[in-house]
């Protein structure tokens, strides 16, 4: 027989699970890079407080985003992996309780950064906020809008999580808009990339996307190429730190590239690759900033 407590422990599970923290990385990253190349001051014990409230508004923000997709990818979820992230395709909660959970979580995000911030960070988390609402909710629904679905991705899972993140400070030096325009183009190569993985899943519930309207093959066609112009980002902001830098990187991803391809490895390997190196190079650049 299956206790209250028991219920309630599994209930507070789905919870969790519903917010998706595991999927935060990339995004995490992005904002606290953007804190601390605009403030400096997370180094400062200080200073600790800020950038602790900042975090929290950072976790809002992310729990809602996963929270409301979940909510509204309910049918394509049900037919493939994603069922296993999906509490509510698998019937663990509710779309009530999904929804309630998710609103509760947005309003307590804006709430926090109006009141520990206001002003241009205020106004920045709202609009990303909005964004993030509308790229997974009806009427909108921008992710299932082609290009309007990557292209959106890009500012609410990207650029504009660094704006926020330098907008604490309020001022942005050129290092500072070098990384927007690189973490925008990085967040459409992830957003691309999601799409190719489920295109099979997204055809069969009848999900328009960006990558069912071109179709799989000239979708990695284009994301090659969107990588190309991320690659070129990268030289350009490492070029900041040492020129030296900018060889060793190239020289590195050039190996790396050999090297799987002659063991015929799967085309999302390469991808994969790209994306630790770019985790690299980032933190080389912040750091270098917060050291100069």
């Amino acid at each position: 027989m299956v206790t209250s407590g028991s219920n309630k422990e599994n209930k507070l599970h789905a919870y969790i699970s519903n917010i998706r923290v595991f999927e935060w990385r990339a995004f995490f990253g992005m904002a606290v890079f953007g804190y601390l190349i605009g403030t400096k001051l997370a180094l400062f014990f200080n200073e600790i407080l800020i950038f602790t409230q900042f975090l929290i508004t950072i976790t809002f923000y992310l729990a809602f985003s996963f929270s409301i997709n979940n909510c509204y990818d309910v049918e394509g979820d049900k037919l493939g992996e994603m069922i296993s992230k999906n509490p509510i395709a698998s019937g663990k909660l509710s779309r009530a309780e999904g929804l309630i959970q998710s609103y509760s979580i947005a309003l307590s995000g804006v709430f926090l950064s109006f009141y520990w911030f206001g002003g241009l960070s205020a106004l920045i988390y709202v609009f990303m906020t909005l964004l993030s609402w509308g790229y997974s909710a009806p009427p909108l629904r921008m992710k299932s809008t082609p290009f309007l679905d990557v292209l959106s991705h890009g500012l609410f899972f990207g650029s504009l999580l660094v704006m926020y993140g330098l907008s604490i400070s309020g001022i942005v030096e050129v290092s500072g808009w070098v990384l927007i325009v690189s973490v925008y183009v990085f967040s459409l190569i992830l957003q691309l990339r999601n799409h190719i993985e489920d295109a099979k899943e997204d055809s069969t519930a009848g999900v328009q996307t960006t990558v069912t309207k071109l179709g799989v093959d000239k979708s990695k066609q284009v994301l090659i190429f969107i990588y190309l112009v991320h690659v070129i980002f990268i030289a350009s902001f490492l070029s900041f730190v040492n020129l030296l830098l900018v060889f060793v990187f190239f020289t590195v991803l050039l190996l790396s590239i050999l090297f799987f391809r002659m063991r015929k490895s799967d085309f999302f390997i390469f991808l994969k690759v790209g994306d630790m190196f770019t985790s690299v190079a980032y933190i080389i650049f912040v750091v270098s900033i917060l050291v100069g």
